[in-house]
Parts: structure tokens; sequence; C-alpha cells
């Protein structure tokens, strides 16, 4: 009796090693899939007032949004590994009577000028 327990002890620290192992690889490398955010708001470049409907989207993607009557944003980048770093995308914003701008990795306050 005392072998068959001694048998698995020495099994189980042999599969909490692979476990941890197992675990620790999961996290290092399945966690760093993502994708860039881009939060803020858009603005009038002339009178620093948020601008409500402007249509933004990323350009590789046909998912059109509109930011809110405070001029928000809200626009996720395309997925992918974060290895070193997570893919840029590009985002387009645009409104009638505005100049079209397309920002790299869009973050933070957007600024459109008159067309």
């Amino acid at each position: 009796m005392k072998d068959i327990f001694l048998t698995y002890i020495q099994n189980f620290k042999q599969d909490k090693i692979l476990y941890v192992f197992l675990l620790s690889f999961s996290i290092l490398f399945f966690s760093c899939e993502g994708c860039r955010l881009g939060i803020g708001t858009v603005y009038d470049k002339s009178t620093k007032r948020p601008l409500g409907g402007v249509t933004y989207k990323n350009v590789v993607d046909s998912d059109i949004h509109l930011t809110d009557s405070t001029g928000k944003y809200k626009l996720r980048g395309n997925f992918g590994a974060c290895m070193p770093t997570c893919p840029d995308y590009d985002a387009e914003f645009l409104k009638k009577g505005y100049k079209t701008k397309v920002i790299k990795n869009p973050k933070g306050n957007i600024y459109l000028e008159v067309d």
C-alpha cells in the first residue's frame, strides 16, 4: 500500500509541474491576443466644439459608426497577436462639410477642418 501511495505522490508532482508549465505557456502566448482600442472625442478644429453625427470606421472593415451628440467615438482595431505589438489600423472620420481625416491608431481628441 505504501508503494502505491508513493507512486501516486510522484505522479502528482510530475503532473503538477506539467500543469504549471502548460498554464504559464497559455498565459504567455494566448493572453497576448488582442486589438487596439481607440476612444476619444471628435471636435470642430476652428470652434473646438464637439461634433455629433461624425461617421467613423476602421478602413478595412465595413462596420460604420456615428459619434454621439457629444462627439464621443469608440473604435476597435484588427484582432491579432500582440507580439511585440498589436496590429496597427487606419480609421476614417468624415462628416458633410468637413474634410475627411484618416488616422492611424486613433485615440483621444480628433479635430476635423471645415471643407
